[in-house]
């Protein structure tokens, strides 16, 4: 798979500060993003907006950490 276009790159941006604030505006001050280590796409994204990878935290068997 090859890097995202850059207008699906933006609207990846804005999608995660929407989250952040609706996430926020309902009290909640931590976020948890799962994801699958094949999808290199999405991951590069998420650790330049600031998410960091962590270990396990639900049984989701599609998750690969």
């Amino acid at each position: 798979m090859g890097r995202p276009l850059p207008h699906a790159r933006v609207l990846g941006r804005r999608f995660l500060a929407e989250l952040e604030t609706q996430a926020a505006r309902h009290g909640h001050d931590v976020l948890r993003l799962d994801t699958d280590k094949a999808l290199e796409a999405a991951i590069g994204p998420y650790h330049s907006y600031g998410f960091r990878e962590v270990a396990a935290f639900n049984d989701e068997p599609y998750a690969r950490h």
